[in-house]
């Protein structure tokens, strides 16, 4: 009778335990399909990195400016950091309110919305590195007795 009960008990937290697991893993899968989704960068967003890499520096941040006011999360951390390190990195100083300041640290908990561009190092020599091969005299054979 006590194995009974207990084979009943491990049953029930058994399935207990595979009802959890199935779903925290639709949950999972729910939030990798909707992931796609987020992850693209609004026309804007792709000007203003195109003009902050263009070295426009004051237009890109006046243009990540108006979207950290609009509560673009991405936005208000680049803003924020230009805003921040401006003089030190730049020679530059943006100004912004203090009220559009706080606004956008308050942005920072938000999940990142745009996706990262894929890297070219292009700026590496102009793209014209070429590794060189290692010359085959220079490659010492071993020979196992």
């Amino acid at each position: 009778m006590a194995a009974q009960h207990a084979q009943e008990r491990f049953s029930r937290r058994l399935s207990r335990s595979i009802v959890h697991a199935l779903s925290v893993m639709a949950a999972v899968a729910g939030f990798a399909t909707a992931m796609p989704a987020q992850a693209r960068s609004s026309p804007a967003f792709t000007q203003a990195v195109q003009q902050y890499r263009a070295g426009h520096l004051s237009d890109a941040f006046g243009r990540f400016f108006a979207l950290a006011n609009e509560g673009d999360a991405d936005a208000a951390r680049i803003a924020l950091f230009m805003h921040q390190y401006g003089p030190i990195l730049y020679g530059r100083y943006w100004d912004a309110a203090p009220q559009e300041v706080a606004h956008w640290q308050a942005l920072q908990g938000k999940p990142v919305v745009h996706s990262p561009p894929p890297f070219q190092p292009q700026w590496l020599d102009g793209g014209s590195f070429q590794p060189q091969p290692v010359p085959r005299r220079a490659v010492r054979k071993t020979t196992t007795p």
